[in-house]
């Protein structure tokens, strides 16, 4: 039995029974659990088969079978399990999507080791495999349609910052071209990615086709980490953000002086200075044998400080203390006199 379906409309399903190949347009959605046909000792796979030609943009089918993917779609899940087993031979169940209408910068999340069209990229891979069956790894991936795209107002080329001081940051970058450019606006945070404010603005080239490069000074960054990224405005008002860069605090040298040294008062009591993170610090105090004789965690006063009132050793001499904060650290040796 025969059946006419190369004027049958897009989405249509037809259930058929043999080994012919799937015809062009079309696409095996089922196998059969048990043959459809056993005639001179040849055993016929019944199956289902759609019509996926002519079906609008961003439809998504569930397969089954080895059909390739059609040109124009492209593997977006693949089942966790098998959908059928037939006589010995596995189908692998996947879903596809038509992807060759979409528009310049449509992302799509795609599973599978299909290449990728010519007119797209891949723009991040999962950190995880979206399925693994038997001993085949599937890879997650997401891809951006690039083709028809309209020229970027901007080619960023470069962003970076370097600190100066504790006060100054200097910004730069360079772009390789620039199409209706108004300005940039230099925008900071210093207590997440989100909350940015604006620095400063300078103008840009509005149109120019070589390299051009820029510099912006902040005179009025914290000693911290710093976040800056800059916010490129057209002259039709809108705009575009870079990425966002990362300015370390300046490098310092951790140390702790004891004072006074020697000491003949009760009190024992050092200055730490080079402190990256304000918090609480741990102080272990060690004789002239190498023994430890006191340990505290301890907060550091205003001064960056810290008085211990409890230390008292057996005998005057010489004692070493050692502070530690964090991944710092640092050591210091004293004179303890007793009276």
């Amino acid at each position: 039995v025969i059946k006419r379906i190369d004027q049958m409309a897009p989405g249509t399903t037809v259930a058929v029974c043999g080994e012919p190949k799937t015809p062009s347009g079309w696409i095996t959605t089922a196998v059969n659990s048990g043959y459809c046909a056993t005639a001179n000792g040849s055993n016929y796979v019944g199956r289902t088969i759609k019509r996926i030609e002519g079906m609008p943009s961003e439809s998504v089918v569930a397969v089954c079978g080895s059909d390739p993917t059609p040109e124009g779609w492209i593997t977006v899940a693949v089942n966790s399990n098998y959908c059928s087993v037939l006589n010995g031979s596995l189908f692998v169940g996947r879903s596809i999507k038509k992807i060759s209408q979409m528009a310049c910068g449509s992302i799509v999340e795609i599973c599978g080791d299909e290449p990728i069209p010519d007119d797209w990229v891949v723009v991040s891979t999962n950190p995880g495999y979206c399925a693994k069956l038997g001993s085949t790894i599937y890879l997650g991936r997401s891809i951006k349609r690039i083709s028809g795209c309209s020229p970027l107002p901007v080619a960023l080329v470069e962003f970076k910052g370097q600190r100066i001081n504790d006060q100054f940051v200097e910004l730069n970058w360079t772009t390789a071209s620039e199409v209706n450019n108004l300005k940039f606006e230099v925008l900071r945070s210093i207590n997440s990615l989100v909350d940015f404010k604006v620095m400063g603005t300078l103008s840009g080239m509005k149109a120019s086709t070589d390299l051009a490069k820029y510099s912006f000074l902040d005179t009025n960054s914290a000693a911290q980490i710093t976040y800056y990224k800059l916010k490129q405005i057209d002259y039709d008002g809108s705009h575009e953000f870079s990425r966002t860069i990362t300015v370390s605090p300046m490098a310092r040298l951790f140390e702790i002086f004891a004072f006074p040294n020697p000491s003949e008062t009760k009190r024992t009591s050092f200055v730490v200075n080079g402190l990256l993170i304000k918090s609480a610090i741990s102080i272990a105090i060690f004789d002239d044998s190498g023994v430890l004789v006191y340990f505290r965690k301890v907060n550091l006063n205003e001064k960056n400080e810290i008085h211990l009132d409890d230390f008292y050793p057996g005998r005057s001499g010489k004692y070493i203390a050692r502070v530690i904060a964090g991944r710092q650290s640092a050591i210091v040796a004293f004179v303890k006199i007793l009276q």
